[in-house]
């Protein structure tokens, strides 16, 4: 309803006009619609208000004919220039009038093909009005004008498709689909998107905003999780994984966000300081579990270590020539269930732990007279062989003697003979009135391979001696003897 509006030409009673730019203006242009025809009905004029609102936008009709007596002394200048400096009319509205600078009316001639459309919103639309576009013909200065519709809130519109996602330590965004009265949204045509507190792990802490733009307005806040991240490069790493008893080493960790510490499954078979340096104690198996802590961004993290904890060397280890092999004997190891046996690097045996405090084994298979034969002896568990270095021994099988004979003719006399060994460096004549040979044992030393028979003297007549003999060889200073032959028993004379 344009009645409120008259229009007036200079007179009288117009008022002083001001620069365009002062303050207090209370509208700022008019636009003159059409073509120059003294035949237009009507003319319409856009008034875009400033300090009184009700203006801004509106659009009144003058009828044409007046709009053309008024400009009828400046046609001359129209047709020059293309337009003209008009003192501008007074405009009432509601009884009131409202001042307007100079404005300049372009006047062109008819448009005689399709106008060239130029469009401006002069009244955005919202929620809860229409807004309304001008539209200006480019050539002839036409202008129309048309509602533009009602903006849709999009606070109500669903979004679906919002994933919880892990932190990263950058911004976190989503990929949503957001729907409206079951239309899907276009990104960027429909809406924007805005994040705010999308960093950090939280529940339901980060928020998205969808904020409506072209036909859509409002806003809608929609909340989603950022779940804390696996602390994935954490890795605990043992300077060694088997330890003997006693012995210490430390757990490195690395890659971790949260503090870190150490726990011991079993604190019997080894132990571990807040530092990560762990003792054996005992022969067995631990677990070391390294934590690293969570953090406001990071999950706890753990990592087990194995600890194996191994026996050590035996103290001791003899080999002697055995009526059937090498016979090797060494101490029993704490913590060790059994012991592997090795003639050079060849495994030839697995002896299992005695009740004794020593150990023995008859290697049958080295029974080559004068052969050199080297042992050693790594003692095991069910938590892995010994790593400490294994006792050895090295030693010279000869084969075991054999008496050929014991007799006494002569009173306080034996003649003993044997049965010769061509390898032997000499042999060794034992005499005893002991048949086990427990005590009061003398011996005699008979050098040479090609000796095969000693005289024992001074023994006492009519007594019962028992007498053996074994083969020894001397290699680098040392003795290697055989076993002793199985003794004869005589009389003396």
């Amino acid at each position: 309803d344009k009645d409120p509006y008259t229009i007036y030409e200079e007179s009288e009673t117009s008022m002083e006009l001001e620069s365009p730019d002062a303050e207090g203006l209370d509208y700022s242009r008019q636009f003159q619609i059409g073509c120059w025809n003294d035949e237009e009905e009507n003319w319409d004029f856009l008034i875009q208000g400033q300090d009184v609102g009700v203006l801004n936008g509106d659009v009144f009709t003058i009828n044409g004919a007046d709009l053309m007596a008024a400009l009828e002394p400046y046609r001359e200048n129209v047709e020059q220039r293309g337009g003209v400096n008009v003192r501008a009319f007074l405009v009432n509205y509601d009884e009131q009038i409202l001042a307007e600078t100079w404005t300049w009316l372009e006047v062109r001639d008819s448009c005689h093909g399709e106008h060239t459309w130029l469009s401006a919103v002069v009244l955005q639309p919202t929620a809860e009005r229409e807004g309304s576009r001008i539209l200006m013909c480019r050539d002839c200065m036409e202008i129309r004008y048309e509602k533009i519709p009602k903006l849709i809130d999009i606070s109500a519109a669903v979004v679906s498709e919002m994933e919880t996602k892990a932190y990263t330590g950058k911004r976190i965004r989503q990929t949503p689909d957001v729907f409206v009265d079951g239309q899907e949204l276009e990104l960027g045509t429909d809406y924007l998107l805005s994040y705010a507190n999308n960093v950090n792990a939280g529940t339901d802490t980060a928020v998205m905003t969808v904020r409506g733009i072209g036909a859509y307005t409002g806003t809608l806040d929609v909340n989603f999780t950022i779940d804390k991240a696996a602390q994935s490069a954490f890795a605990a790493t043992p300077a060694t994984a088997t330890l003997l008893v006693g012995k210490t080493a430390a757990i490195t960790a690395d890659g971790n966000v949260g503090a870190v510490t150490y726990a011991s499954s079993d604190a019997t078979v080894a132990t571990v300081t807040s530092a990560g340096v762990v003792t054996a104690k005992k022969v067995g198996t631990a677990k070391i579990t390294v934590t690293a802590a969570e953090t406001d961004n990071y999950k706890k993290a753990a990592k087990a270590v194995t600890i194996k904890v191994v026996p050590g060397a035996t103290a001791s280890l003899t080999a002697v020539s055995a009526a059937t092999g090498v016979k090797l004997t060494w101490k029993k190891v704490t913590g060790a269930t059994g012991y592997k046996v090795y003639r050079g690097s060849t495994l030839v045996k697995k002896v299992a732990n005695g009740s004794t405090s020593t150990v023995n084994f008859t290697d049958t298979a080295a029974k080559t007279n004068l052969a050199k034969y080297t042992y050693k002896i790594v003692p095991y568990a069910a938590s892995g062989d010994s790593t400490a270095t294994p006792a050895t021994v090295t030693t010279y099988f000869l084969t075991r003697g054999a008496m050929s004979s014991a007799t006494s003719t002569v009173a306080g006399r034996v003649t003993a003979k044997w049965v010769k060994n061509a390898k032997a460096t000499g042999y060794q004549v034992q005499y005893s009135l002991s048949s086990s040979f427990s005590s009061g044992n003398k011996a005699v030393t008979v050098k040479g391979a090609a000796a095969v028979s000693k005289v024992l003297t001074g023994l006492t007549s009519n007594k019962a001696y028992y007498v053996r003999v074994r083969a020894y060889r001397t290699v680098s200073g040392k003795n290697y003897y055989s076993e002793w032959s199985a003794a004869k028993k005589v009389i003396v004379k």
